[in-house]
């Protein structure tokens, strides 16, 4: 089921985005999800801007799933539109505090690290256990999950800090903003 469409669509941020991604402004995606394809296959979804039938960025689900999927283009694959690099990084930091934030409420252990410590404040205070280094949580936990800037970053990061410490069976997820044949 194709649920994004290749029409550049002008969308203007809703009270969410706003709420969310505090960059984002009226902007140009040229892969907005359509609302009605979502509605009429009965959807979950939240709207992050949307010109009343197209939407993008946007998170949804069906009522079958266990997570959500997230549509954003930040790129403009294709287009002559600049990507927006800080929306994307608004976005990224603000989708991990919502995940880590879940994880604990559904009583898992987490640990987390970030490079600047105190974005972590609010997933401290919700009962994370801090790492001090990308090491030190590749070292402690059983699944890892990355969500770094772009390619470079991930592959320093995995190279010096991550690889180094793995175990037989721990397992590696990237939400990074990450092109495949670079990593």
């Amino acid at each position: 089921m194709t649920l994004t469409n290749g029409t550049v669509t002008q969308v203007t941020p809703t009270d969410l985005g706003k709420k969310h991604i505090p960059s984002l402004k009226k902007w140009a995606s040229n892969r907005p999800s359509s609302l009605g394809v979502l509605k009429q296959k009965n959807f979950e979804f939240e709207s992050y801007a949307d010109d009343g039938t197209n939407a993008d960025p946007i998170a949804y689900r069906t009522k079958d799933m266990k997570g959500w999927f997230i549509n954003f283009h930040t790129s403009r694959c294709g287009t002559a539109i600049p990507q927006n690099d800080q929306m994307a990084k608004d976005y990224a930091g603000s989708m991990v505090s919502e995940m880590a934030l879940k994880f604990l409420a559904a009583g898992y252990d987490l640990t987390v690290y970030d490079i600047k410590p105190e974005r972590l404040s609010p997933i401290i205070s919700a009962g994370a256990t801090e790492a001090r280094s990308a090491a030190n949580l590749a070292k402690k936990a059983d699944l890892v999950m990355t969500s770094l800037r772009d390619s470079a970053v991930w592959v320093s990061v995995t190279k010096t800090e991550l690889l180094p410490h793995a175990k037989s069976g721990q397992t590696f997820i990237d939400f990074g903003t990450t092109i495949v044949h670079q990593t």
